[in-house]
């Protein structure tokens, strides 16, 4: 195939446009963190609205955008059980923020931006707002 593009003897096949379909344009509400959904959906959320809208939460009615995070599908843990609600940070760890979701999955956070402020690394934003575990994001 490459050959054929390099050679110029690729054929063009012109678009049916029958067949063509057409996604409406992005709000900002688009980005908004619903954590009752599956880690899976939130995480790919997350990555799929950067730079725009960005994917976002709140806590304490402080709006979070989540510039960096990890989904982690088999995240193994005494403390994790079938009883944590969706939005709960779950953990604090060195360098992360973890917060459940409805499937029980665990999103990773790792960078976010609070509103009025700059990009905070997870760290920083549990130093500067004293997030805990147990807190709920909504």
């Amino acid at each position: 195939l490459l050959e054929k593009i390099k050679s110029g003897k690729i054929e063009k096949i012109p678009q049916d446009n029958k067949l063509v379909t057409f996604a409406r344009k992005m709000s900002k509400e688009d980005g908004k963190i619903d954590w009752s959904d599956k880690g899976k959906k939130v995480y790919n959320l997350i990555r799929g609205t950067i730079p725009y809208p960005g994917a976002f939460t709140y806590y304490k009615d402080r709006k979070l955008k989540i510039t960096l995070a990890r989904f982690l599908e088999d995240y193994q843990d005494e403390a994790c059980t079938g009883s944590l609600k969706p939005g709960r940070v779950f953990k604090i760890e060195k360098d992360a923020i973890l917060i459940s979701t409805g499937d029980k999955g665990i999103i990773k956070i790792l960078k976010l931006i609070p509103a009025g402020s700059k990009e905070l690394t997870a760290n920083q934003f549990v130093n500067g707002y004293k997030i805990k575990a147990g807190d709920v994001l909504s």
